[in-house]
């Protein structure tokens, strides 16, 4: 009696689907942990949905078809030719620090950097994650290291009207900013493109290398509570989309300078565009080998005998009685009949033939059959046999009248094709 698995089968499927949807979730999680943190912070960077966060203006171009990315490694070679590198309210320290230097690394002759200067800071509410408690205007000596970081002697003021404003002829929209608690720099190296009485809100220069920098002084302009005031969203969509060299390009948030960080990954590259097509079909032709091999569960089971043990040793017996009593002519005889009367029945032969009639039968269907051996030589074979005939003998009769026998049904399979 075989034993007990231990398991039904649909326990074990039950177990292989659980240990795969784990392993599936621990791989996802492994690869996309940093897509899944919650990004609750309320700083000025593009997560943040805070009054001085720029997570409206992010989703106000994607909302507009707008190619967006928010860089969180390497942001200088992320924002290719014609596109814009938009360096928004970096926090970067003292002018020695990391960041200033990645900072200076930024710009690029082959496209537009926009800098925009930080204003405000506030303190998170530890209610509500993600939202401020409180907000102040940053001192204007923390402002000026990020003006230092791009070689620029100007000055950050804060004058108590926004007086009347000027624009130049490549801003897109000439519609004044709506900018309360108003934030200008004034500086001799800056080509002014928005500006009034007072001091310039955007600026240009070209640096050092050649490349061509764009500072925004106050920051509002794009931050969320910001673009909700008059028509400061429409002027910042324009402004941000006229400084693209292909309207194909996109425009890239740097997050690095406000702390954020995620190191490239294969295993991240392999479920995105365009290789997660390869990875699927790698995963589908995986599941459908281990769908193929699953069609029997632990050892084999042993095929059935093709003769039982005592049946073997029965006819064992029976033989050796048979050549010991000297009955082997019996037994030939006796086989050639019964390989008449079952060769009879499996080409059709008429039913009420008797012996003779159905051996006249048989020998007329010779007639269309290549045979090596007739039923004519067989009964003389066998009429030459007595009890003295030779075990060797009497096989090699049987052997002649089962390729008879298989001839007479399938043909002669020794001939070659072209000559049956």
């Amino acid at each position: 009696m075989s034993a007990r698995a231990p398991f039904r089968r649909r326990t074990l499927g039950w177990l292989a689907g659980i240990v795969s949807v784990s392993f599936a979730a621990a791989l996802l999680l492994s690869v996309f942990a940093d897509e899944f943190a919650p990004q609750a912070t309320p700083g000025a960077n593009g997560h943040s949905r805070s009054a001085i966060g720029h997570h409206g203006l992010v989703s106000l171009l994607r909302a507009l078809d707008v190619p967006v990315l928010l860089s969180e490694h390497d942001s200088a070679s992320r924002a290719g030719a014609g596109s814009l590198l938009v360096v928004a309210e970096p926090a970067i320290g003292d002018a020695e620090s990391r960041r200033t230097h990645m900072l200076q690394a930024m710009s690029s002759r082959e496209r537009a950097t926009l800098v925009v200067l930080p204003k405000w800071y506030g303190l998170p509410d530890e209610q509500r994650p993600g939202w401020l408690d409180e907000v102040a205007l940053l001192d204007e000596d923390d402002v000026a290291p990020v003006l230092e970081a791009l070689g620029l002697a100007a000055s950050v003021l804060r004058p108590a009207s926004s007086g009347t404003w000027s624009m130049d002829e490549s801003i897109p929209l000439r519609e004044p900013p709506e900018l309360p608690a108003l934030q200008l720099v004034r500086g001799d190296q800056l080509e002014p493109l928005i500006w009034n009485q007072d001091g310039i809100l955007l600026g240009s220069f070209i640096d050092d290398d050649g490349a061509d920098i764009l500072v925004l002084a106050d920051p509002d302009l794009l931050s969320n509570h910001g673009l909700k005031r008059g028509r400061n969203a429409h002027l910042a969509v324009s402004l941000l989309l006229s400084l693209r060299a292909r309207d194909d390009a996109p425009v890239v948030f740097d997050e690095t300078l406000h702390g954020f960080h995620k190191e490239p990954s294969l295993w991240r590259a392999l479920f995105d565009i365009p290789l997660v097509l390869a990875t699927l079909q790698l995963l589908l032709a995986a599941a459908v080998l281990l769908w193929s091999s699953m069609g029997r569960f632990g050892r084999p089971i042993t095929p059935p005998q093709t003769m039982l043990p005592g049946k073997r040793m029965l006819l064992q017996t029976a033989a050796t009685l048979l050549a010991q009593g000297g009955h082997i002519d019996y037994a030939l005889r006796r086989y050639l009949q019964a390989t008449i009367r079952r060769l009879g029945r499996d080409l059709h032969a008429p039913a009420q033939l008797d012996a003779s009639a159905l051996q006249r039968w048989l020998a007329k269907l010779e007639d269309g059959r290549a045979l090596t051996r007739n039923l004519s030589s067989l009964i003389r074979e066998l009429e030459a046999t007595d009890a003295r005939t030779s075990a060797a003998q009497a096989v090699r009769c049987a052997r002649d009248i089962h390729r008879w026998r298989e001839e007479m049904r399938r043909g002669n399979s020794s001939r070659p094709r072209d000559e049956r």
